[in-house]
């Protein structure tokens, strides 16, 4: 639609592309998103910038044939003033859910599709829950219902009363600020996990499968899984709950300020702007205008 718009615009303008999304395998997409990918690839060559989000999204759809000259990585920003911690808010959530103060909470933020991989996420809570009598599970996503059978099937009737399914909710940031850890199960599809720099703001340790850019994102600040293992999933998770509360704790906080110095809004705002400019500069040179 850009390069449509682009073409009968009457100025001289530039045009930039934006790619979300990962490129994983093609056949995993919807028909409609499968074409225009393939459409895109054509065209690529078209745009002054394509811009990816994540380094490996870029890589994968250089991969299929997309032009490389004009793409560059500028990653999402993340708000750190709304993500922080507060005990006070914790406590008020906790008592909302019935868990108490004591209890571990295990924190999963998606919508339900397929490629965010409840199941893996939900066999391996099981595991978790099963060893583990002090945790807690909480999930909040559009359709993440305990009334959903495709959920509530992975869900032992003897464990439900610690799973909390909250379906969609407008409060992640206060929910984030209960959970002691953030899980990413995705499988596919995913380029920059916002959420998972959200939890880590929010002083959370995370345990995330590798996708995406979850690894550049969590650093040395996390623990890295690979997809569709909830073996590992598990494995990892239990390795954050069973360390001191002081390891923890530092932990947590080194993750915010890696999110902080990496990833804040303000910087990625700040490298957006860089890039505008030099566009309109660079149109600027082509048709002799001035500022």
């Amino acid at each position: 639609a850009a390069k449509l718009a682009h073409s009968f615009s009457r100025q001289k303008t530039a045009l930039s592309w934006n790619v979300r999304h990962s490129l994983y395998n093609l056949s995993e997409e919807k028909l409609l998103t499968r074409q225009v990918i393939r459409i895109n690839k054509i065209l690529s060559g078209s745009p002054d910038v394509i811009l990816y989000n994540s380094r490996l999204s870029k890589i994968q759809h250089e991969r299929f044939g997309f032009a490389s000259k004009n793409s560059t990585v500028i990653p999402n920003g993340i708000n750190i003033q709304k993500y922080d911690s507060s005990p006070e808010i914790s406590k008020k959530v906790r008592a909302d859910l019935s868990i108490s103060n004591e209890s571990f909470i295990i924190g999963h933020v998606a919508r339900l599709h397929p490629m965010k991989d409840h199941p893996t996420f939900l066999k391996s809570a099981t595991m978790i829950a099963r060893k583990n009598p002090n945790t807690h599970f909480l999930l909040c996503g559009r359709g993440v219902s305990i009334d959903n059978k495709q959920l509530g099937q992975f869900i032992p009737k003897e464990l439900q009363a610690r799973f909390h399914l909250l379906g969609e909710r407008a409060d992640v940031s206060d929910l984030m600020k209960s959970m002691d850890i953030y899980t990413s199960s995705s499988s596919y599809g995913e380029a920059f996990p916002n959420v998972l720099g959200e939890a880590m703001a929010s002083e959370l340790p995370c345990v995330s499968t590798d996708v995406g850019d979850s690894n550049l994102i969590i650093s040395d600040y996390g623990i890295i899984v690979p997809p569709r293992d909830e073996s590992s999933l598990s494995a990892g998770i239990e390795q954050i709950i069973h360390m001191p509360e002081e390891e923890r704790r530092v932990l947590g906080k080194a993750a915010r300020e890696h999110i902080k110095t990496k990833f804040s809004l303000d910087k990625i705002v700040e490298r957006y702007s860089l890039l505008y400019k030099r566009l309109n500069n660079q149109d600027c040179e082509q048709t002799q205008c001035v500022e």
